[in-house]
């Protein structure tokens, strides 16, 4: 089997306003196209012949983007964990590379990630400072910590913190999982009671796989990307188009 990927495209985005009101996040439009197009092109160039949707929130909209969807039915009441666990044997399978689908990123991004031999990788922006200052003014407001050791392996994530000595880079809301990866993950979170699974988000997943013993690998980006998480988030990413800072892939 080829390369594939995993869109989690359940939520609904409810900081996106009225963006989100008639559509799930994933087709609200960036400079003329949607997010879940540029995703798929982007994806789709770098090498990724299989990619899969987990839908939920007006899941019929999402239909014919990819080539196999998964629904969560209970979308409204559980996290990006819950939707993920529903891939089960679609990441038992083969390398998948998993994606938020509220961000976009250039291919050079996906095939680094692709590359990396480690079960498990993220990807993850070094430079994260000045897109945080322009969106939030203080960076501390919204970022997490992440820290690395020595060999580039994951230490610390999603936590919160007052020192930017606790933050290497932040995490863009893409990751690789090999079938031993998710085996890994899968590990640490069937355990856990319903109601944890139902709430837990990606970050604290990342950290109990860092706690539980697993190593994540991770990976700079390359080249442009960013996250439209709420409505000021379009707004600023569309006057970056609209100047010409900002050169969206596709």
């Amino acid at each position: 089997m080829g390369a594939q990927a995993l869109i989690l495209a359940a939520g609904r985005g409810s900081r996106m306003g009225k963006y989100t009101q008639s559509q799930p996040k994933g087709l609200i439009t960036l400079a003329g196209r949607s997010l879940i197009e540029r995703q798929i092109e982007v994806l789709r160039e770098a090498g990724v012949d299989q990619i899969a949707l987990c839908t939920g929130y007006k899941a019929a909209m999402l239909e014919g983007f990819g080539d196999k969807c998964f629904h969560n039915a209970r979308w409204s009441e559980t996290n990006m964990v819950a939707s993920l666990r529903l891939a089960d044997d679609w990441l038992a399978a083969a390398p998948t590379i998993v994606s938020y689908s509220e961000i976009f990123y250039d291919p050079l991004t996906i095939i680094r990630l692709m590359r990396c031999t480690d079960d498990i990788a993220i990807s993850y922006d070094p430079h994260w400072i000045a897109m945080w200052k322009d969106r939030f003014g203080d960076p501390l407001n919204d970022a997490e910590t992440f820290q690395t050791d020595n060999d580039g392996y994951l230490t610390e994530i999603g936590g919160r913190t007052g020192s930017m000595g606790d933050i290497k880079g932040q995490f863009m809301g893409l990751l690789k999982l090999t079938p031993e990866g998710w085996a890994q993950t899968r590990d640490v979170i069937d355990p856990l009671m319903a109601a944890v699974q139902d709430k837990l988000d990606m970050t604290s997943l990342l950290q109990r796989l860092v706690m539980s013993g697993s190593k994540i690998a991770t990976t700079p980006v390359q080249g442009q990307w960013g996250e439209c998480d709420c409505e000021d988030d379009l707004v600023y990413f569309e006057h970056r188009v609209a100047s010409g800072d900002l050169s969206l892939y596709g």
